[in-house]
């Protein structure tokens, strides 16, 4: 059977394949303030808005994309991996309710991350407000508001947050937000 796959994926896993490939040049080991987090629980640590509980289902690492999203990683040779605090800390979606799923290539430090969780339009404007006094800016390059990480001064891609429906989502790449099953409905 044959598969069709998304050409901006593709390009944003190859570019991002170079770009950490170059960043990891004597990088050795991970840095020590990585932070491993165990498999979110289906149990809410907070309660979400009743707007944001209504819109979605909870998201999981297996349902988080589309499929051709799914097999976009696959083609790739990315394979699903607990999330790692890497730039940006997501543990806060994940205490929202939320989850946060990293996918990375065996053997090379490259990786796609994608998060997901209830978040109300008070709760946005706050935490909007808290990451552009960090640096973020926004962005309509994707088609959709987005808010960017600060650049990297390692030449990596720069992630970003888009907030619609109730749900805030998380990607490491913008051309990831096309692969975001709750961004598709």
């Amino acid at each position: 059977m044959s598969r069709r796959h998304s050409p901006r994926l593709l390009t944003a896993l190859v570019a991002t394949i170079g770009a950490l490939a170059l960043a990891g040049c004597g990088s050795g080991a991970p840095s020590p303030s990585s932070t491993t987090m165990s498999t979110p629980s289906a149990t809410p640590t907070s309660t979400p808005s009743a707007e944001a509980t209504e819109t979605a289902t909870a998201a999981t690492c297996d349902t988080i994309l589309t499929e051709q999203g799914y097999a976009d990683l696959a083609q790739t040779q990315m394979e699903p991996r607990a999330y790692q605090v890497t730039r940006t800390d997501l543990t806060f979606l994940v205490d929202a309710g939320g989850v946060a799923c990293t996918w990375t290539k065996p053997q090379t430090d490259i990786s796609a991350t994608v998060a997901q969780a209830p978040f109300d339009g008070t709760a946005w404007a706050a935490k909007q407000a808290e990451l552009e006094a960090a640096g973020f800016v926004e962005s309509d390059e994707s088609g959709r508001p987005f808010l960017v990480e600060p650049t990297d001064p390692g030449g990596n891609l720069s992630g970003g947050f888009v907030w619609q429906d109730g749900q805030l989502f998380y990607v490491s790449a913008p051309s990831l937000l096309e692969s975001v099953q709750g961004l598709q409905e």
